[in-house]
């Protein structure tokens, strides 16, 4: 069975006429921001701010 048949994802494919344009679409893509940890990134910086919390907390708090 051919692999792409195992990958159960979306497929995007179209052909390269301008390396710039490319480039700029690859990298846009790859830095996009995700919205769901900018909300509980926002989330927690109000419930910090909300409680008083010191910078070394905080930054104990955003450590991954």
């Amino acid at each position: 069975m051919c692999a792409i048949h195992l990958w159960f994802a979306n497929i995007y494919i179209q052909f390269v006429l301008d390396p710039y344009v490319t480039t700029t679409y690859c990298t846009s893509y790859m830095t996009k921001i995700d919205k769901s940890i900018e909300s509980k990134l926002h989330f927690i910086i109000k419930k910090c701010i909300a409680n008083n919390i010191n910078a070394n907390t905080k930054n104990k708090i955003f450590k991954f």
